[in-house]
């Protein structure tokens, strides 16, 4: 939350019969003209503030926004959401009011879709920014449009005006009466076009070869890759091309998905971003190849929609707020910063422009995870980053380090790897932060990335990010664990023939919490609620959730209780939701041999669901690539509890409680033990679409048509759900998942000592009372015991989750410890 001390007014309903807001301030006034029109007036200094409503308990129904879609692969029709926007009839399912200021109109305010909490409690919110220009009395109106049936301003149990922490930023930039400006320093231009070296030609020349093959879609920028390629060669046709294919979007009448300018929501953000990019390297890589009626043209268009940015971002401010999960809006500020630094000195709100945008871009970054790790690294951190690299070429190096952008170069590859399928922008973004830092190991990893990048993928920004005067050291070695701070954590055997992913937790900042109002569902609801994935070969034979948009407790690796269990359960494009109702690790630990996670996913199940307990304890041993895990759940009352996984090779029973993954050469075993009996369901998996197959029906999309050839039919998928036979108020399920099939088979569970072991290792846990270790004479407490190597002499024990007093000795493993500090020990258990 905000200091409560930038609060300027709050408004309440009085007692009084009619229910006027009276402010609690004693700052403004406030009258209704009707039901649908509310003014307030009252004294405001210059500057930047931020309203924000909330309705009353029962005065909203969330159902309201649900929609009809169609479904897969029945066709019929089927209500889903709730959502903010029906992308089938292109307008707002949630209500929206008009802010006027001093009789200005200020455009469309959307509310926000609300949190599991205010959909229960039938209320709703909205957050809305706007501008001060000059001291005095100020008169803000809101008006509700007519047709709106849902909302009226009697309603309201609060209107807050506070002031905006989003300020501008001063940015000076050093080549503003030269062209070209955009993603250059001083002297990059001299090199680009005079001794390039073997890496530059090589990109170059990749380019070409993408150009000749016909490579075009909307990340692969074929018209900035023409302009640039063009610029530097000399070939005419390039800058011909490239100029033909901007006039062509200069004369269509939108940039988006759809023609409502004031709703820059469902694509028409990301892609209207885009088109502002690649319209501004174009005006400003090739302004003087350009006629004046031709400049004309694109200075029209690109001040059209970057006014318009400038004024979205400002009211919006529930859904253009500059967080980084926020994926598609990312790309909305990414282009419209291109298109203010294109267009300075020749706009006069341009200035304006690129001080806003630089405000909330360093806003952004300080707000990010300082760690650096973002899983969805092609969108949101990717246009983040360049929106940096816009700056900094621009004006010199930015005032602050941002630990955001150091760690990302650190820890991207350790994380991630090399993630299939944004090689491309990954090798993009380390030759940039290379540069910034002078960081010859991320020069390495960049050059790695740049090697596995197919031409179709290379974005042709790389060549304009790429400081080959830094000499490659040695690239990172990729470890066999990785944590990241918000609850990622990667495993991998030493072959690099498997990977485990397992994600719990949050992937925001708490910084990030406060504001983040939006796309939260994909993040932190069901994602990363404990559910994992493996990867075998390269194959992912066992998917984080089955692909779409449902987002369903049941369509992820996860336990559900009747059937559902998440607080977001289902299509939520909203949130609120707060670091207490995420899922945590409770304990991390990791060697070079094993690594012991204890995470509590019960803050993420809705309050119906009775959950006293909820654990899900694994070990995975790195040597083999065998998984135990153990999965504790606990409820006020029987229930009806299901244990769910899903692959995307098939899955084939060979025992009553042994099965086999299979994806041609690639395979995983499994098998479980219940204390309870229970039933075994095997069965091709329901498929969930995505809205490019058809969900939507989407008919107009004609500038993406690769992505419906992608997705003609759904690919196959399997389900095994285990169920106890009756409902359970407690069950603890145990499953051993591995790469190597007798391991697995031969795996076996001592209930007694609550202990699984395998042919290399055991894993032992407590259920009520702490598990006594003796070490070199003295007993320690923990929550779980490791052993790895043979069961008659284990290699080491390892003893996990110990408790606090017990931290004194030296040479004990606990999980605050680094690897490297691990010992050998001979202990008794």
């Amino acid at each position: 939350m905000e200091n409560p001390q930038s609060i300027i007014s709050q408004l309440v309903p009085s007692s009084r019969t009619g229910g006027q807001l009276y402010d609690l301030q004693e700052r403004f006034q406030t009258w209704p003209d009707s039901a649908l029109k509310l003014k307030l007036s009252g004294y405001l200094d210059p500057g930047l503030y931020l309203g924000e409503i909330e309705t009353q308990d029962r005065t909203f129904s969330g159902a309201s926004l649900h929609i009809s879609l169609v479904e897969w692969p029945t066709l019929k029709k089927v209500k889903a959401g709730p959502f903010d926007f029906d992308h089938t009839r292109y307008r707002m399912v949630v209500p929206c009011f008009r802010v006027f200021l001093n009789g200005e109109d200020l455009g469309l305010v959307w509310c926000e879709v609300p949190s599991p909490e205010d959909y229960r409690r039938g209320k709703i919110r909205a957050t809305w920014g706007f501008t001060v220009k000059e001291s005095g009395q100020q008169i803000l109106t809101l008006q509700i449009p007519p047709a709106e049936k849902r909302l009226r301003w009697s309603q309201l149990a609060s209107l807050t005006i506070r002031k905006d922490h989003r300020q501008p930023s001063s940015v000076t930039v050093w080549c503003q009466k030269r062209r070209p400006r955009l993603f250059l320093s001083p002297g990059k231009l001299r090199e680009l076009k005079g001794s390039q070296n073997a890496v530059q030609r090589e990109i170059l020349g990749r380019l070409q070869r993408k150009l000749q093959a016909g490579s075009d879609s909307t990340y692969q920028h074929r018209t900035v890759t023409a302009g640039l390629v063009g610029f530097l060669t000399g070939q005419e046709s390039h800058i011909k091309e490239a100029i033909k294919r901007t006039r062509q979007l200069c004369r269509r009448a939108y940039w988006g998905y759809h023609n409502v300018p004031e709703i820059m929501g469902w694509n028409n953000d990301r892609d209207t971003g885009m088109r502002l990019f690649e319209t501004a390297f174009v005006y400003d890589w090739l302004y003087h190849y350009l006629s004046l009626a031709e400049r004309k043209l694109i200075r029209e268009r690109l001040t059209y929609f970057a006014r318009l940015a400038h004024k979205i971002t400002h009211l919006q401010y529930g859904y253009w707020y500059t967080r980084m999960p926020e994926a598609h809006g990312q790309g909305f500020w990414f282009g419209f910063g291109c298109a203010a630094l294109a267009l300075l000195g020749e706009e006069q709100e341009a200035k304006d422009w690129l001080n806003w945008f630089s405000g909330n871009v360093q806003e952004a970054l300080r707000s990010a995870p300082e760690d650096g790790i973002t899983e969805w690294l092609t969108f949101n951190a990717q246009w983040l980053i360049l929106s940096t690299m816009l700056l900094e070429k621009a004006s010199g190096t930015l005032t602050d380090d941002f630990p955001f952008l150091a760690n990302f170069r650190r820890n991207i590859i350790r994380a991630l790897g090399q993630p299939s399928g944004c090689g491309g922008k990954l090798a993009l973004l380390l030759f940039y932060l290379a540069s910034r830092f002078r960081d010859r190991t991320c020069q390495a990893d960049a050059l790695a990335c740049l090697k596995e990048t197919p031409e179709a993928d290379l974005d042709p920004l790389t060549l304009l990010a790429c400081d080959c005067r830094l000499a490659p050291c040695r690239a990172t070695a990729v470890p066999v664990a990785f944590r990241s701070q918000n609850g990622l954590v990667v495993c991998r055997d030493k072959k690099r023939r498997v990977e485990f992913i397992f994600r719990c937790g949050s992937p925001l900042s708490a910084r990030q919490h406060q504001h983040h109002t939006w796309n939260g569902q994909l993040w932190y609801s069901v994602w990363h609620s404990g559910s994992f994935s493996w990867t075998v070969d390269g194959k992912n034979l066992v998917p984080l959730h089955l692909p779409g948009y449902s987002k369903k407790t049941r369509e992820a690796n996860l336990i559900t209780i009747a059937g559902a269990g998440h607080l977001l359960d289902g299509r939520w494009l909203g949130g609120r939701i707060s670091l207490q109702q995420v899922s945590r690790l409770e304990h991390y630990v990791s060697t070079p041999e094993i690594t012991f996670c204890h995470s509590n996913n019960a803050p993420s199940y809705k309050e119906a669901c009775g959950v006293r307990k909820l654990i899900r304890r694994w070990v995975f041993f790195h040597r083999t690539g065998t998984l135990i895990m153990e999965d504790e759940v606990a409820t006020t009352s029987p229930r009806r509890l299901a244990w769910h996984l899903h692959t995307a090779g098939q899955l084939l029973q060979q025992d009553e409680n042994f099965f086999l993954i299979q994806d041609g050469e690639s395979r995983l075993s499994l098998k479980f033990f219940s204390p309870v009996k229970v039933r075994v369901s095997l069965r091709p998996a329901r498929y969930v679409p995505s809205y490019s197959c058809g969900l939507n029906a989407y008919r107009t999309r004609t500038w993406q048509p690769e992505v419906h050839r992608q997705h003609r039919r759904p690919p196959d998928f399997w389900e095994l759900n285990l169920k106890p036979l009756a409902p359970v108020s407690d069950w603890s399920l145990v499953t051993v998942i591995g790469v190597e099939e007798k391991e697995v088979k031969n795996s076996f569970f001592d209930r007694n000592k609550n202990t699984c072991r395998t042919e290399n290792g055991f894993f032992r846990w407590s259920q009520e009372r702490l598990i006594k270790f003796q070490l070199a004479g003295r007993f320690f407490h923990g929550e779980a015991l490791v052993g790895y190597g043979r069961a008659e002499r284990p290699e080491y024990i390892l003893l996990c989750g110990v408790k606090e007093k017990d931290r004194l000795a030296a040479d004990f493993f606990w999980s605050a410890l680094e690897p490297e500090k691990v010992k050998k020990l001979s202990a008794k258990v």
